[in-house]
């Protein structure tokens, strides 16, 4: 039985013919929510409510949203056995919230309701998001009881245990929801996490992530599965292993009877270095306190628990931090543990040392020499003994760091593998097979290094052979503890800015060159000056410039630190860095010019003692003194046979591995290739070192091999040409062209440069800074800018310069001279942030003098040289926004000046030098490239279409002119002729017009007066504020076909561009009644208020197409708008006639599927026929005789003169087609009026009762 058989028809019947008042019916929608108000009394009809859901169900899509609300609660869905639930409380059987539930909880839908299809029930609920798919707190709660509740049967309970865990995983997760604290405390306290065949509480076991299994899983079951949410692993108590947890999981590690068979022993250092690991992190942040780690201590007592560096465990007593090697008295902590942040904290207060004491060393080292005393002992473990004292020794020397009075006891070992005391030990430093030592004398054992040696004070066998030479020795003795300074300037500074030292050396020794040589030659076996033979063989990195050392110079050297030019104000290098910076290499360097060597010896290792045993810092020798010295020979035309070098050598031993290891200076070791990657890397620094210097031209980088070949590396060969210019005298400009060949490379790449330098006097800089001129040894202030003309493209990565490259980057496009106030290591200039009164020091404020005064005016003159030789490249080297406060200050300095300069820095679109003062600027950051294009096509004469300034760098550019909008449309208007002429090219398109009009649109400049309208028809004309002519922006298409391409914007501009210009009070408008009459007046036919209009058959068609465009639905004007425009066209053709007329006058409306009949006699007798659908004109009563009576008694004709008029044959079918409206039904509907002319009609024939 269908709804309406059960309810009866959902409106009442109605007689035919008949209509019922409105408020008689109801339809289904408004009767089912009736339904749904009165719902609890649906179920007293037997049958009714299923099929009332039926109905409901299948028209929910015809329902509003509040009744759809309100059905989501109606009991409706079947759940098993009679009950129903609402949706909103069943669970969809698609979902996994479904896998939580069985059938017999009653929330998963059953019977019709559980069939899937496209039509079914469920689908049609789920559609409207009627049914649960996600958890609820309620819901939450209800599955945790019910899991846990073991007394209540439970289909695959640990399966759905599972399932709550995943989905409560996904709930709480990012940006899920948190879990109420009634429902947290619930999950803590219930059994409902299934591990195995139990279920357990949270605290009881823990889940398998895989980060925590080292921590707790010997003690603590794990459920099969992750939780990903923190929040859910907060409300569990899993955030954190409890420390609890870990100190029973390391107990138990470490049990080794009750450890299962499977953990092995790197099972068990995992799990020890995972709960380290955790418990650092834990007490680091403050989680673990003193306390915790104390009772971990007492708990792990005598067992092996500390990971060592072996992938072995040792006791806390034999473990130590650092990563030492000392035989197996000591076990270093595995190096990776400590890197870990807190772990160092935590070992310390486990008991576990930094490095073995003094005390514990000495008496290790007396428990040998006791061991060694002993007769019977092996050679392999005298052998052994021997290393492990070495091994000691070396580590006591560390920890007495070169104290020689307190190693007077220390046990040394002998040749003859005893361990005597220090001061009846002699070291054989000369090699070979030395003669018995002095009485009550012995050699060291062979394994005692020459470090080690000089480290304990041995005396050496050297120093007598040294002593030899005589008189001509002059030794230096610095008070300072030197090797500390050296130490802390090292690590300060960058090995690889120290080439910059030997070429400022050379530059002020005024060389015109400077050579690098990694010297790979080997001299091994050959004696050279006493005792230095480790120093002769072996790689060693030589620096060679043709300048000579003077006196002061060696004595600066000897006297490192205090420098030696205090009275060379104008050398570049003056703080004695230089000769420190020596130390990255050697620990014993050689300089050789003049008549002299020097030996610098600052550690006081190697060099031998004096006769009253006193060690020398540094020795000045004649240079005749190293005759012996081979490594030197034929190198840069040394000659050890000539009384006087005419250059300067630097050779720097490289420092060895033993060296290195025992080096107060620096634990940096070299070898060959080692120095071969220094030097390639101190090009970077060399190809950028000329452009500034005064007599240095050439920088080069050789290799000689082992069988004495010279490679070159790379070199920097430069020439100069002096450049004429009109800025100011006191300025230089040179050309400098480089010839650069790169490492790795074989073949020379030119690039050229502009060198401009200027320089001033110190009474130039305000009275507060002159006195540091004297207290910083300051120059004569210079000043340089480099620009690099063999750039294409913008330059991005210059430096500072002190003459030579700083390793301080800039974002300004040119390197920046100066003369600097530097850091005290050498590698920044001094620029240090205000204090907390806003003061910086004088030191910062030359510096920012140097930066707001010399610099931004040296700029500009020299982008006025580069712009009159190198015009097309002078676009690159105007400063940008700048990323540092130097180039910041330049460049907002340099803007500031800019405003006001004379001098021509720029090139107009005429490409001719001109002032900023005299020029329109391209704003590239705030103007559309279109605009440049267009203003640049028109050759504005003082237009500068360059990017040359980034107008955000300031806000106020004083008098300066930009291409803004007010100034573009200037232009535009004062140059129409030129724009109308770049029309007629190609160099002038609408893609180009268009961003143009929308800048000064967005910039709220007015259109009025700007030619670059362009019409349909491809016209440019000028945009107006007045005057007659209108171009249309909407309904294009249908505007062309009807009036032509010239009434409307060109297509080849968007509509909402278009459109957009509507509002701005110029000749574009949108299509509108007036819009249309203006049209239609313009028109060829002109078309002004008439009742009729002759017109011809051609134009028929026209006004159809009109018509059927003003009938369409997106058409803004109607036919009715125009009812005084005759507009529609008669069925004959001939004529049009407005609206109006049509409908007061003598006019019929044609019905398009009327008898033709009607329409043949009515203009027989001379009425006007339009067809009725024309222009979207409706014909509101379709009853014939309603719309032609009132027709024939305007005629007012009578019966004679209708049949004289019409032919018969017409007039028989016009009253043929009239009969079927011959019944009562529409006779009923006719007024009296209608009836009388009805009467006057001819319609019957002679006989009585007979009608054609």
């Amino acid at each position: 039985m269908s709804f309406e058989d059960r309810l009866g028809p959902l409106s009442p019947p109605s007689p035919a013919g008949a209509e019922l008042p409105a408020t008689l019916i109801l339809g289904e929608v408004p009767l089912l929510q009736k339904a749904i108000d009165a719902w609890p009394q649906q179920n007293h009809v037997q049958g009714l409510l299923p099929a009332l859901i039926d109905r409901l169900i299948n028209r929910l899509n015809e329902l509003g949203d509040v009744s759809r609300a309100r059905v989501a609660e109606l009991p409706i869905v079947e759940v098993g056995g009679p009950t129903r639930k609402s949706p909103n409380q069943v669970v969809d059987p698609t979902s996994a919230l479904a896998g939580l539930y069985d059938a017999e909880d009653n929330v998963l839908p059953a019977g019709i309701f559980n069939i899937e299809g496209p039509d079914s029930y469920i689908h049609q609920l789920r559609n409207y998001g009627m049914l649960r798919t996600t958890l609820t707190p309620t819901a939450i709660g209800e599955r945790i009881a019910r899991i846990s509740d073991q007394s209540q049967p439970m289909k695959d309970r640990p399966e759905k245990a599972l399932r709550l865990l995943r989905l409560l995983d996904a709930y709480t997760g990012p940006p899920g929801s948190a879990l109420p604290p009634p429902i947290v405390n619930m999950l803590r306290a219930s059994a409902c996490l299934p591990v195995a065949d139990a279920f357990l509480t949270p605290f009881e076991c823990w889940d398998s992530r895989g980060e925590d299994i080292l921590l707790c899983d010997m003690v603590s079951p794990r459920i099969p599965f992750t939780v990903v949410s923190q929040h859910l692993r907060d409300c569990l108590g899993w955030a954190q292993v409890p420390f609890e947890t870990l100190r029973s999981q390391l107990r138990k590690v470490l049990e080794t009877e009750t450890r299962p068979s499977h953990i092995s022993d790197s099972d068990v250092l995992d799990r020890i270095e995972a709960v380290l690991k955790d418990i650092a992190a834990g007490f680091q942040v403050g989680r673990l306190s003193q306390g915790n780690i104390a009772s971990l201590v007492q708990s792990l007592g005598a067992a092996a628990w500390v990971p060592t560096a072996s992938r072995n465990r040792c006791v806390a007593g034999l473990g130590v931090l650092e990563q030492i090697d000392l035989g197996t008295k000591y076990h270093s902590v595995a190096p990776h543990l400590l890197r870990i942040p807190g772990m160092e904290a935590l070992l310390r207060r486990m008991g576990i040392c930094d490095r073995p004491t003094q005390t514990s060393l000495l008496s290790t080292l007396r428990e040998i020499a006791k061991q060694l005393s002993e007769t019977d002992i092996a050679q392999p473990t005298r052998d052994s003994l021997m290393q492990t004292s070495i091994l000691i020794l070396n580590e006591l020397c560390r920890s007495i760091q070169g104290k020689e009075s307190e190693f007077q006891d220390t046990l040394i070992p002998t040749e003859d593998c005893q361990l005597v005391p220090a001061p009846e030990v002699l070291f054989n430093d000369m090699g070979g097979d030395p003669t018995c030592p002095p009485n009550g004398l012995r050699f060291a054992h062979s394994l005692v290094s020459i470090s080690l040696a000089n480290a304990i004070g041995l005396r050496r066998l050297s120093e007598e052979d040294f002593a030899q030479g005589g008189d001509g020795i002059e030794s230096f003795h610095i008070g300072e503890d030197l090797t500390v300074r050296i130490r802390g300037v090292l690590q300060d500074y960058d090995i690889d800015h120290s080439s910059n030292e030997w070429v400022a050396n050379a530059d002020d020794a005024k060389a015109r060159s400077v050579t690098f040589l990694v010297d790979e030659a080997n001299f091994e076996g050959r004696r050279v000056i006493g005792g230095l033979t480790g120093f002769q063989s072996g790689p060693a990195l030589v620096v060679h410039n043709d300048g000579v050392f003077t006196d002061e110079d060696f004595k600066g050297l000897g006297n490192i630190g205090q420098g030696g030019k205090s009275g060379m104000p104008n050398s570049i290098g003056r703080f004695g860095l230089g000769a420190l910076s020596f130390y990255h290499f050697s620990e014993l360097p050689w300089v050789i010019s003049g008549k002299y060597c020097l030996f610098l010896d600052p550690s006081k290792r190697y060099l031998p003692r004096e006769q009253e045993n006193i060690r020398r810092s540094a020795a000045l020798v004649p240079l005749s003194f190293c005759k012996r010295s081979k490594p030197l020979e034929g190198l840069f035309g040394f000659n050890a046979n000539e009384e006087e070098y005419k250059g300067t050598l630097f050779r720097f031993p490289l420092r060895t591995a033993s060296q290195a290891a025992e080096s107060t200076l620096s634990d940096k070791k070299f070898n060959a290739r080692d120095i071969m990657k220094t030097i390639d890397r101190f090009y970077a620094y060399a190809r950028e070192s000329l452009f500034f210097t005064k007599f240095l031209v050439e920088i080069t980088a050789r290799r000689r091999t082992a069988d004495l070949k010279t490679i070159t590396l790379w070199s920097v060969i430069s020439t100069r040409e002096t450049i004429s210019h009109t800025a100011e005298k006191r300025i230089a400009a040179t050309k400098l062209s480089l010839r650069l060949k790169a490492p790795q490379t074989t073949t020379e790449a030119p690039e050229h440069w502009l060198v401009t330098r200027t320089q001033t006097t110190k009474e130039a800089f305000p009275p507060q800074l002159q006195p540091l001129f004297p207290l910083h040894r300051l120059p004569t202030p210079t000043f340089g800018i480099a620009v690099n003309l063999s750039k294409e493209d913008n330059i991005r990565n210059s430096r500072l310069f002190a003459t030579l490259p700083l390793p301080v980057s800039t974002s300004l496009p040119v390197h920046i001279h100066a003369t600097w106030i530097l850091a005290q290591d050498r590698r920044s200039i001094r620029y240090d942030a205000p204090d907390a009164a806003g003061q910086r020091t004088l030191d910062t404020v030359y510096n920012q003098h140097i930066l707001e005064k010399a610099i931004p005016l040296l700029y500009i003159k020299t982008l006025a040289i580069v712009l009159a030789h190198h015009p097309k490249t002078v676009q690159i080297f105007w400063p940008g926004k700048a990323q540092d406060d130097p180039s910041r200050i330049i460049a907002m300095e340099f803007y500031k000046q800019v405003i006001s300069t004379k001098d021509p820095v720029l090139l107009s679109v005429q490409e001719k030098p001109i002032a900023p003062a005299n020029s329109i600027i391209h704003s590239f950051n705030k103007t559309p490239n279109a605009v440049r294009k267009v203003l640049s096509e028109l050759k504005v004469p003082n237009y500068v279409p360059a990017s040359y300034i980034d107008t955000s760098l300031r806000e106020e550019w004083g008098s300066l002119r930009f291409d803004s909008a007010k100034e573009v449309s200037n232009i535009l208007r004062e140059n129409t002729a030129a724009i109308q002429k770049l029309w007629q090219t190609p160099a002038l398109t609408p893609k180009d017009i268009l961003p143009v009009i929308d800048y000064l649109v967005k910039e709220r400049e007015t259109l009025d007066g700007i030619p670059l309208l362009v019409c349909g028809d491809r016209k440019l004309v000028e945009f107006r504020s007045s005057g007659d002519r209108r171009i249309f922006a909407s309904h294009r298409n249908d505007l062309v076909r009807l009036f032509g391409s010239g009434t409307v914007v060109s297509q080849e501009f968007p509509d909402h561009h278009a459109q957009s210009w509507v509002k701005l009070n110029v000749n574009v408008c949108m299509l509108d009644r007036q819009g249309m009459r203006h049209l239609l007046a313009h028109h060829d036919q002109a078309i002004v208020p008439a009742n009729t209009k002759a017109i011809n058959a051609a134009q028929q068609a026209w006004y159809k197409d009109l018509l059927k465009f003003l009938a369409t639905p997106g058409c803004p004007v109607k036919v009715q708008d125009l009812a005084d425009l005759p507009l529609l066209p008669s069925v004959s053709g001939d004529l049009v006639v407005s609206l109006h007329y049509a409908k007061v006058g003598n006019v019929w409306w044609r019905y398009p599927h009327e008898e033709q009949a009607l329409t043949t006699v009515l203009r027989q007798l001379g009425v006007i026929a339009v067809d009725g659908q024309l222009g979207g004109v409706q014909i509101h009563d379709m009853n014939v005789l309603v719309r032609i009576l009132p027709l024939f008694g305007q005629l007012n004709l009578s019966p004679q003169e209708v049949l004289r008029r019409v032919t018969t044959k017409d007039w028989d079918a016009f009253v043929k087609s009239l009969k079927v409206w011959m019944q009562d039904f529409y006779l009923g509907r006719l007024s009296a009026a209608d009836l009388k002319i009805l009467n006057k009609l001819p319609f019957f024939l002679g006989r009585q009762g007979d009608i054609y």
